[in-house]
């Protein structure tokens, strides 16, 4: 009898179980079929939503379709949109507590919602009609509270409603986001301070266009020393009348603060290329472009969606909470982005007037802070709202950084010029392939995207191909923002901003193709100053290689070319590392390896596991015993600060960075290639065991995709993925770690996207997720396994492959 009752509650339990289970994906869903009223429509909206759950608009005109594409990505993403609402407005904490203050209190600080703010009192009446359309869309969402997303109520937050001032705050955080001079120039500054100047000039980072014949391969040569020995100079002379001692340990005491408590580090990178008729086998163009972000966090990073409109059909991907699409393709035009990592901020030390806290010295005089006061609400323990508030200094055109952080100096504070503030437009640029129909359009438009300075790629159906640079990038007088400058200097004076025909730009090419892949793209003899921090030349020189293979190309050749594993560097170096480590014998195994591989970094690559974390390892042996730990990972943290440098130095042979002044010996770069295999080889074998075959790239690298509500911990797996991933920060394949954490990618594509214009079905295109933000919907999570595994899948482009893959069909009426 117990026997009999025991069977039957594990029967119960099991079919209790499966039914809970197949009901799940219902349990956060939305109205996809049917009909569904919106106010504001002139007509009659359908919406048809595939096998991935992306909703394909037809609309009579753009204003109804911007509607509702606001109102099927709140369906989609609203959850989403008001996690990065909270980011941008500075009051994330309101979710997260106490411990997102700080943050709060550095968005707060720059205030992208008050720029945002401003930006909207200048908009054109065509660009705020847009956005008033989409934003439109997403509030009668809101309003009409039904099915809105589970992780609302989890997460004890409500939707909130969405004004034009939003999405342009959206917009400046993210253009915020793809800058990262500002951490070179606080990273220099502390490097000065350690080392001295002749030193810092050793370490000092190299950048190289692969294309250009000038290569600036030494510190002292050329407009590198130039810069350098200026902008000393400069410091040198702004302290001529204080009475501090050591400029760069001042200054580097002052800026602190503000990367050790608020200065994540959140950059977009990316790669494109286009090719035109010449090099396809069709005769026409194709563009492919997968942009790179930290894009675990499911479903994704950016949201994909198609308008249809009578003379005009667009299919892309944009930010959830921006309206258009930032990449894809029309009937007329393709494009594609990359992170032109153009320097469009500068930092100054500022001193405060000693006999008056409220202002600050100007050329000898006393001018008064303008003051702001900042109300930051934080959720308690028990889930009410705390309360804070504090006080937000600015000087003119700037943005004092100091503010509500404990560390913060009393003396000085640092404040930021940032170029967007000061360029923005009446239009922004961000529909652009809503609009235009050839790439010379296209430029015009993109004139007015002021926020980010991007590399972008395009192509046309006349069959025209081009690349230029956009953004805002501030015409320096001699000056290069290489450091922070103590107080106003008129010699740091902007002289207005580089004209938009000056960027760096190519509108065609004698070989075929164009490409970026955050790489060094200006010559030697370019005009202005651009930056110091870009990516090294690996990728786009995989590129280079990899077009000189053959004369004509395939969108399948593209397609698996986003997923080559070709590590350029490797092949550089690695055969330095094989022939010392050969030459110790419980390194030999290890050199041998090295010595006979393609470089390639698949998932069963031993080669790349022992090349990877041994080139990691020496790199902290060659500068930890000079720069100290603290430091020496800070700089590390900075790929691309170091890359080039270590690469060079290690092909000399012979730097004084090798020798560990811990020691009384005088070490060789052998020493250290040889100590750096065997700290590998002992971490190898205690993660995987000692027989070397076993030692997979696949083992030690792996990228987790993982729920907001749910990040780690137990359960955490159930509601996202991990999975092994090939390829590494040097490959086309993009699989970057951090550097203390190399065992976890963090920065891969987006999306990966091949449009061609002898294709008028389809564009190729995955996500590095899923299509909606709603944990437990089957389309959260359904695009990893064809994002790891390369399978084809696609944007669907006529009606008749529209129609054939469609799932769900929903009027929107007026």
């Amino acid at each position: 009898m117990l026997r009999k009752v025991t069977i039957s509650f594990l029967l119960i339990f099991l079919v209790g179980l499966i039914g809970t289970y197949l009901y799940l994906p219902y349990l956060n869903d939305y109205q996809s079929d049917g009909e569904i009223s919106l106010k504001g429509l002139e007509s009659e909206v359908k919406v048809i939503r595939d096998e991935k759950g992306m909703p394909y608009i037809y609309a009579d005109n753009l204003r109804d379709a911007l509607t509702a594409q606001g109102f099927v990505m709140a369906q989609d993403r609203l959850f989403q949109m008001q996690l990065t609402k909270l980011f941008a407005e500075g009051r994330i904490s309101e979710l997260a507590g106490k411990k997102a203050l700080g943050l709060d209190k550095k968005h707060r600080s720059i205030g992208f919602l008050r720029i945002a703010e401003r930006h909207a009192l200048i908009l054109d009446d065509e660009t705020r009609g847009d956005l008033q359309a989409f934003v439109n869309g997403i509030n009668q969402f809101i309003e009409r509270d039904e099915n809105l997303h589970i992780e609302f109520g989890l997460a004890k937050l409500k939707p909130e409603r969405w004004r034009i001032e939003t999405s342009l705050a959206i917009l400046y955080y993210m253009g915020w986001t793809s800058t990262s001079n500002m951490n070179t120039e606080l990273l220099s500054l502390k490097l000065v301070e350690k080392l001295g100047k002749e030193k810092f000039k050793s370490i000092y980072p190299i950048h190289t266009n692969p294309e250009d014949s000038l290569v600036l391969a030494e510190p002292n040569s050329g407009s590198l020393d130039s810069a350098l020995m200026f902008a000393f100079g400069i410091h040198e002379d702004s302290f001529k009348n204080s009475s501090v001692n050591n400029p760069y340990s001042e200054l580097s005491n002052i800026a602190s603060f503000w990367s050790e408590e608020a200065n994540p580090n959140v950059h977009w990178g990316s790669n494109f290329w286009v090719l035109d008729g010449s090099r396809t086998e069709s005769g026409k163009p194709i563009l492919a472009g997968d942009p790179h972000l930290d894009t675990r966090i499911l479903p994704g990073t950016l949201y994909a969606s198609a308008i249809i409109l009578p003379d005009n059909r667009i299919m892309g991907a944009t930010i959830p909470g921006i309206y258009g699409m930032i990449l894809g393709k029309s009937d007329y035009v393709a494009s594609s982005l990359t992170n032109a990592y153009m320097d469009m901020q500068d930092l100054v030390i500022e001193q405060v007037d000693p006999n008056n806290a409220n202002n600050f010295m100007e050329y000898g005089n006393s001018v008064p802070f303008r003051l702001r006061t900042e109300t930051l609400f934080f959720r308690e323990d028990d889930g009410s709202l705390g309360e804070e508030e504090f006080t937000v200094r600015s000087i003119k055109n700037k943005i004092v950084l100091n503010d509500g952080f404990a560390k913060s100096p009393k003396d000085y504070v640092l404040s930021l010029r940032w170029s967007p503030l000061e360029n923005m437009k009446p239009s922004l640029g961000v529909g652009h392939l809503l609009k235009s129909k050839s790439v010379n359009e296209s430029i015009e438009l993109l004139k007015n995207a002021t926020m980010a300075c991007h590399n972008v790629a395009l192509a046309d159906s006349e069959g025209d191909i081009a690349r230029i640079t956009i953004g805002s990038l501030p015409k320096r007088h001699k000056y290069a923002g290489i450091f922070p400058l103590l107080r106003e200097s008129p010699i740091y004076n902007w002289k207005g901003f580089v004209p938009n025909d000056s960027t760096p730009q190519q509108t065609s090419s004698k070989s075929g193709w164009l490409a970026s892949a955050n790489n060094k793209s200006v010559l030697s003899d370019y005009p202005y100053y651009v930056s110091n921090h870009f990516s090294p030349g690996y990728r786009y020189e995989r590129l280079q290689e990899y077009f000189n293979m053959k004369d004509v190309y395939s969108p399948t050749d593209l397609w698996e070319l986003q997923r080559d594993c070709k590590n350029m560097l490797a092949e550089r170096i690695a055969p330095i590392f094989a022939k010392v480590l050969m030459q110790d014998t419980s390194t030999a195994e290890m050199g041998e390896l090295l010595a006979n591989w393609d470089y390639i970094e698949d998932l069963k690559s031993v080669k790349a596991s022992i090349f990877q974390r041994t080139y990691s390892e020496f790199a902290k042996q060659v500068y930890l015993d000079e720069l100290g730990e603290e430091l020496g990972m800070e700089m590390l943290k900075e790929w691309y600060f170091w890359q080039e440098r270590l690469e060079k130095m290690i092909l000399d042979g012979e730097s004084d960075w090798f020798d560990d002044i811990s020691t009384t010996e005088k070490e060789t770069m052998a020493d250290l290639m040889i100590r750096s295999a065997k700290s590998t080889k002992t971490e190898l074998t205690k993660k995987i065991g000692s027989n070397i075959t076993a030692w997979q790239w696949g083992k030690i690298h792996t990228i987790s995709f993982v729920n907001p509500l749910r990040r780690e911990g137990f359960g955490s797996e159930w509601f996202g993925k991990t999975a092994p991933m090939a390829g590494s920060g040097e490959t086309l394949y993009r699989a970057k770690t951090n550097f203390d954490t190399p065992e976890n990618v963090h920065f891969s594509a987006s999306i990966r996207m091949v449009a061609d214009f002898a294709d008028s079905d389809k564009i190729l295109a995955v996500q590095g997720g899923g299509e909606v933000g709603r944990t437990f919907h089957p389309h959260s999570k359904d695009q990893i396994q064809p994002y790891m595994n390369g399978m084809k899948t696609y944007w669907w482009f006529s009606d008749e492959m529209i129609q054939k893959h469609k799932h769900s069909e929903l009027l929107l009426k007026p």
